[in-house]
């Protein structure tokens, strides 16, 4: 288990209520709250796809009225491809299991 400090300020915060008593197992619905224990849980966000579109502009020449199209960044090569960061984070998830145990006991 990794020791780590508790945070002042989480960035969420969730409340759980008992219902009952633990120990006349009477409702606690009317029940005054009179303190509470805090435990914390540190992650990552939820990772979420991100789609991003990319539009070479048609743009005609007022001059001879050729239509002359914009040009897709160099690594934009398909009509639809992933992106540089799921690439990178898929070779990662892939390789880290091979990176030996003696080499991860400091992470």
């Amino acid at each position: 288990m990794v020791s780590r400090s508790v945070s002042a300020s989480p960035d969420a915060i969730e409340t759980h209520t008992a219902h009952f008593c633990e120990h006349c197992h009477n409702s606690l619905s009317d029940a005054d709250i009179v303190g509470f224990a805090a435990r914390q849980v540190v992650d990552i966000p939820e990772l979420q796809m991100e789609t991003v579109e990319h539009r070479a502009m048609h743009s005609q020449c007022p001059h001879c009225d050729a239509l002359t199209q914009a040009q897709f960044p160099v690594y934009v090569d398909d009509t639809v491809q992933y992106g540089h960061r799921i690439k990178a984070l898929s070779v990662d998830l892939k390789n880290y299991p091979l990176i030996p145990y003696y080499a991860r006991q400091n992470e």
